[in-house]
């Protein structure tokens, strides 16, 4: 029966279900993909769903170094980090989305950077801010900016 439980409709929805599936592979189909059709699609990017874990490293470089690593399959990734003292206070944000891992020797991702600074004692503070995308070639560090006086730097290990 056209539009009946069961069948698939434009938009991936099941039809007589109202907010069942959505966004499958050309829009139709459930999330998760057709098996023998094709791969699941996220419905935000429209690109493919990962089927890869990739390991995002990000390097400030210069003054003191810092390193930090997140895991992800695919979607939003965070990491955050902050530290208060009697006479200063430190915060660190970087959030994005991996928003493809359909080839092991490339990852596109988006990035949004932010580190605050406030030495209590002189009354400074300073807030610095890097938003942007990139096609990070696999275990090639990528400059993604500068942030204040240091530079960001990034680095995609994929597991094949």
């Amino acid at each position: 029966v056209p539009g009946g439980i069961g069948t698939l409709v434009p938009g991936g929805g099941a039809g007589g279900l109202p907010g069942v599936g959505g966004g499958g592979f050309g829009g139709f189909g459930l999330p998760g993909g057709v098996p023998g059709i094709g791969p699941a699609i996220d419905p935000r990017t429209g690109l493919p769903l990962s089927e890869h874990t990739v390991k995002l490293e990000f390097k400030l470089k210069g003054g003191e170094e810092d390193t930090f690593f997140v895991l992800s399959s695919g979607g939003d990734y965070t990491i955050d980090q902050s530290h208060s003292g009697p006479e200063s206070e430190q915060s660190l944000g970087i959030n994005g989305i991996v928003a493809s891992i359909t080839d092991v020797k490339k990852v596109r991702l988006t990035y949004s950077v932010t580190e605050k600074h406030a030495d209590i004692n002189e009354g400074n503070k300073g807030q610095f801010t890097l938003k942007g995308s990139a096609i990070l070639k696999v275990s090639k560090e990528t400059v993604l900016g500068r942030l204040g006086g240091r530079i960001l730097a990034a680095t995609a290990t994929v597991d094949e």
